[in-house]
């Protein structure tokens, strides 16, 4: 392993690490923002959950790019949720977009660095 793809491991586990932090703070929202027991509550709930096992399976297994595309459509699912459920809370309302747009734009950065070495090394 040369040290351009350390580098690239080191980049790809962090990324990972940050979607993990981020589904973290989805479980722990509806509590600290006062919207548990809710559709946004559940839906947030077990959307972090997603997010937080795909990104510690990412970190673990870097080279493994389908994690990283899996946790992309779980980031767009939290930006479109608020429109399949009919939210009472404008906290839950954006939270969910603003961490949807965050989760899918890392997690699939993080795809696209392993998309883009490989197709580097093909050439």
């Amino acid at each position: 392993m040369d040290q351009m793809e350390r580098t690239e491991m080191s980049e790809s586990r962090t990324m990972s690490m940050l979607n993990v932090l981020f589904g973290i703070w989805l479980v722990i929202a509806p509590y600290v923002l006062s919207y548990n027991k809710s559709a946004a509550y559940w839906n947030e709930v077990m959307t972090g959950i997603v997010v937080i096992v795909l990104g510690l399976a990412r970190f673990v297994l870097p080279r493994v790019n389908s994690f990283s595309w899996l946790t992309g459509i779980a980031g767009i699912w939290l930006i479109l949720s608020p429109f399949f459920f009919a939210y009472t809370s404008a906290a839950a309302y954006w939270n969910q977009i603003i961490f949807g747009i965050l989760i899918a734009i890392v997690a699939y950065g993080n795809a696209g660095m392993l998309e883009r070495r490989t197709h580097h090394a093909a050439h």
